[in-house]
């Protein structure tokens, strides 16, 4: 005899505002005691900590953020939010996380936030890994900064498909399928990346420049259809997979100059009036030659 508003269904659990339905039941947030319900997770007040609503999902998010906080009794909720001493940590509306900003989260493990639809925002100075399926769908996702992450797992921001600013300085490793549906992103400049694993950025329809001084192997179907890419930077790559750059229709700078392996179809619609860094002239001249 009631009428739910839900935002998402995840495993027969339908989530709205300050309350979720599950097995044909609604169950209400006690906001009297001062618990909030973010998304699917709901934060306990008397225990200052973060709980799954459900129990069989393999999202870390209430893990992860409890071993950083978990027990702190400075947590507390202001209108709708999770705050810690004046700062949002988990900004929300209608209980839908909208931000995130973790100045003490060094570890995201397995499928954490992997499906957070509202997030626009999310910040994390300590962070140095990130397990598989972090972020994974964040379609509302713009903003991405943690300066410190060195480790990116599989298919992390897969569809982060809103995302405009990127920021991640230290990243040295990036699994399969990152920024897959990376659609409106522009630049993509990595400074310490060495190893980027297959189809990343594969989608990336309007990047324009790609610059990773450091990227030494790039795997299959990287930024396959990249069709707005005039700029690739990469000085000490030496191996790229098959069907990297496929759609560079666009292309007009090409810097690989230690580049010795490259994959079937590579550059396949890559414009002829291309410009090659000598060195790379000459070692394509080597392999096509008889």
């Amino acid at each position: 005899n009631q009428i739910l508003k839900y935002h998402q269904e995840i495993n027969n659990i339908y989530y709205g505002d300050q309350r979720w339905a599950e097995n044909g039941v609604i169950h209400t947030v006690d906001r009297s005691a001062g618990d909030a319900l973010f998304d699917k997770f709901l934060f306990d007040n008397k225990n200052k900590t973060l709980k799954k609503i459900d129990a069989s999902s393999a999202d870390s998010f209430a893990d992860d953020f409890n071993q950083c906080y978990g027990g702190n009794s400075k947590l507390s909720i202001q209108n709708g939010n999770l705050t810690l001493n004046g700062d949002i940590l988990i900004g929300a509306e209608q209980s839908q996380i909208k931000t995130i900003y973790l100045p003490e989260l060094t570890t995201m493990g397995d499928y954490c936030l992997f499906k957070v639809s509202g997030l626009t925002k999310f910040e994390a100075p300590v962070l140095t890994t990130m397990g598989d399926y972090c972020l994974s769908n964040v379609s509302r996702l713009t903003k991405f900064e943690a300066p410190v992450l060195t480790t990116m797992g599989e298919r992390c921001l897969l569809n982060a498909s809103r995302l405009t600013q990127f920021e991640a300085p230290a990243l040295t490793i990036m699994g399969d399928n990152c920024f897959y549906y990376a659609f409106v992103l522009t630049k993509f400049e990595a400074p310490a990346l060495t190893i980027m694993g297959n189809h990343c950025l594969l989608e990336a329809s309007v990047l324009t420049h790609f610059k990773v001084p450091s990227l030494s192997k790039m795997g299959i179907f990287c930024l396959c259809h990249t069709p707005s890419l005039t700029q690739f930077e990469a000085p000490v790559l030496t191996t790229m997979g098959n069907h990297c750059l496929y759609n560079a229709d666009a292309l007009t700078q090409f810097e690989a100059p230690a580049l010795t392996t490259m994959g079937e179809e590579c550059l396949y619609h890559a414009p002829t009036s291309i410009k090659f860094r000598d060195l790379l002239r000459r070692t394509a001249r080597r392999i096509m030659s008889p």
